[in-house]
């Protein structure tokens, strides 16, 4: 004769299993996982108050990113200060258009093809307002081939 199936156990054994399906869901169903990301670093002079980590990157008003992280390099003497804003681009959102240009999806977040971006098509990042409401901000990269100032990816 068997044993009896305890029922806490049962039940401790399907709670768990829901709990590792709805996080897997979770995680593979936002697609980030195999997403592949490329991170930069821009710098910000003016005020980044209402800028925060996981605001938007846009594009032509397209988000193809999010902010990461954010610092403040600040020097006593001179009383300036410096804001690296580390940027994350997807290259599955801004593959369509380059993939028409003949790149691979390798190419397009390469170190090499953001800087011919910055210097000959003039690629900038500036802070947006994305509420007036609320003063959140975005940082929105856009090409400005004949402004020289600004600050770009390094």
């Amino acid at each position: 004769m068997s044993k009896k199936a305890n029922p806490a156990a049962v039940g401790l054994f399907v709670a768990g299993s829901l709990v590792i399906l709805l996080v897997g869901l979770v995680v593979l169903g936002s697609g980030k996982l195999f997403e592949e990301r490329g991170r930069f670093v821009v710098y910000f002079q003016s005020s980044a108050n209402g800028l925060d980590i996981g605001s938007d990157v846009r594009l032509g008003g397209v988000n193809i990113g999010r902010v990461v992280t954010m610092h403040i390099q600040f020097d006593p003497e001179t009383n300036e200060k410096v804001i690296p804003v580390v940027i994350e681009l997807s290259a599955d959102r801004i593959a369509a258009l380059s993939l028409e240009e003949g790149r691979s999806k390798e190419e397009i977040l390469s170190p090499e093809s953001i800087s011919r971006s910055v210097t000959e098509r003039g690629l900038r990042a500036r802070l947006m307002n994305k509420s007036a409401l609320t003063g959140q901000l975005f940082v929105d990269l856009d090409f400005f081939p004949d402004r020289e100032d600004g600050y770009t990816f390094p």
